[in-house]
């Protein structure tokens, strides 16, 4: 271990621990807490917080907590202001904080792996034409329903009974027994054949509006689509209007970036004619993004949702904001 243990040869002891507890009234003593905008409580929302907990932790000495402990043991015997007696370390403590976390410059792990889920889970039905377009279907669990899931429901007759069911219910509310239910139970959704019979319903068929790809050969084929946690990477492109530069993003998932691996093709796709790259963007990357030049502010973002196939929207987190 560093120093050859927590007590060197001399006895000094070179390793302790502070708690959590101590670190944040000496945090909040030293007004320190003010230094990322959350007044007086520490602020989460901007990472660099670690940094000041870290500093904290680095003046922290058994003599400090001794002085943190007699501090609060005077104050209660004249009854002051907790720990109002103890100083801070030096006079110029938060200028100099200050400083540095205005040059400090968050970094995150980048993970841009392959690896991970190709498609959504889901399974859906060969493509059903009418005179709307194409359409699939989707079998989902009474109790996996979302409520506005339930007008979906490809067949009329299956529908008027869920909705019977539900009786102004949610379907989580209304089947979250329905998998121990018995067969002839008349108040779980339900047929009824020309003979009499009940035919419970358990699965319904939800009518969705979206464009699979079929993968697989012969008795394994399979209609998948792309999910929010199977997109690898969002491009960024510029194109030339007449009104002038427009940004058009394009979504690739994992099942795409394999088919271009085993073609020993590159992952990204190149611009096309009259485009201009701008970027590629995968989740958890940071950005920063430049305010106007009158308040000279700029905003570092993470990406926390990537477009997917059926949204352009790329949506970001704030994690800091500067001068």
């Amino acid at each position: 271990m560093l120093y050859g243990g927590q007590i060197d040869g001399s006895g000094k002891r070179r390793v302790q621990a502070s708690s959590g507890t101590v670190t944040a009234f000496l945090r909040s003593l030293w007004e320190l807490n003010g230094l990322l905008g959350g007044g007086r409580e520490k602020s989460r929302k901007d990472h660099r917080h670690h940094a000041i907990d870290a500093a904290v932790v680095a003046l922290t000495s058994p003599a400090t907590i001794k002085a943190l402990a007699d501090s609060a043991r005077c104050a209660s015997v004249a009854g002051q202001r907790l720990f109002s007696s103890l100083p801070d370390p030096w006079p110029t403590l938060q200028e100099e904080m200050r400083r540095h976390l205005d040059q400090m410059i968050v970094s995150h792990r980048v993970d841009h792996r392959v690896a991970g889920p190709l498609h959504a889970e889901s399974n859906y039905s060969k493509p059903i034409f009418t005179a709307d377009g194409e359409r699939r279907h989707k079998r989902k669990l009474l109790q996996e329903l979302e409520p506005k899931e339930v007008e979906r429901i490809a067949d009329d007759h299956v529908k008027e009974a869920v909705k019977r069911a539900l009786a102004g219910r949610t379907p989580k509310e209304a089947f979250k027994g329905i998998a121990g239910a018995s067969p002839d139970d008349v108040t779980m959704p339900h047929l009824r054949a020309k003979d009499g019979r009940i035919i419970p319903i358990r699965k319904v068929r939800i009518v969705e509006n979206v464009r699979p790809r079929t993968i697989g050969r012969q008795a394994k084929v399979r209609h998948v689509a792309s999910g929010n946690d199977t997109l690898h990477h969002t491009a960024i492109v510029a194109i030339s209007t007449k009104s002038g530069e427009k940004w058009k993003s394009r979504s690739v998932d994992r099942f795409e970036v394999h088919e271009r691996l085993s073609r020993r093709g590159s992952i990204f796709s190149l611009p096309r004619e009259g485009e201009r790259l701008v970027m590629v963007l995968h989740k958890f990357d940071c950005i920063e993004m430049l305010g106007q030049k009158e308040s000279g502010r700029s905003i570092s973002c993470e990406v926390f949702r990537k477009a997917t196939l059926a949204s352009a929207c790329i949506q970001m987190r704030e994690l800091e904001m500067r001068s």
